[in-house]
């Protein structure tokens, strides 16, 4: 299970919550029902119908991401484009035209969050692995020094996985036969 740290800034201290991916994207699917509930005139909402808005507005925004994904991949591209998105939302029963002519009977305060959101998803930093010049070691005549170094060596030594094993392979195909035989 992948979390998902939200930061939000209040006036006197910062608070950390952490959420699932999954639970984060219905928090914020709720907050953008409750929006379109007031930008349609209700002064009050019950639970269960922003509910079941946030989860039509879930899979709604799902179905496009399939669908413009799928046209993505029809053109052999791995990324959707605005095109892909707007053949999808064809395939939807919405055209270009209606979605540009709501998008601009918006006002800019219509589509504001009372905090800011991070970045969806939130990718974590990966691990800095220190390169040979970081680590001050002279790498091998055909490796570059800006590669990861070697992982010290205690990590890839061979050591017996129990006591009295037999390195030699030879050795270790006579002592079976010997095993069979006593057997």
């Amino acid at each position: 299970v992948s979390f998902l740290h939200v930061g939000l800034v209040n006036a006197s201290d910062e608070c950390v919550v952490v959420f699932e991916m999954a639970e984060f994207s219905r928090v914020i699917a709720r907050v953008v029902a409750g929006q379109i509930a007031e930008q349609a005139g209700y002064e009050a909402v019950q639970d269960s119908a922003v509910e079941i808005l946030s989860e039509l507005l879930i899979r709604y925004l799902s179905e496009l991401s399939v669908g413009s994904h799928a046209y993505a991949e029809a053109a052999n591209r791995t990324d959707a484009n605005v095109t892909d998105v707007f053949l999808a939302l064809d395939d939807m029963g919405v055209s270009a035209e209606e979605l540009l002519a709501f998008s601009s009977s918006l006002s800019s305060e219509d589509n504001t969050f009372a905090h800011a959101l991070p970045q969806y998803p939130v990718r974590r930093p990966g691990r800095n692995v220190p390169t040979f010049e970081a680590k001050g070691e002279v790498p091998p005549p055909h490796i570059p020094a800006f590669l990861p170094a070697f992982p010290d060596k205690h990590t890839y030594i061979q050591t017996p996985s129990f006591a009295g094993h037999e390195q030699n392979p030879e050795k270790q195909t006579q002592a079976m036969q010997q095993q069979r035989r006593a057997a």
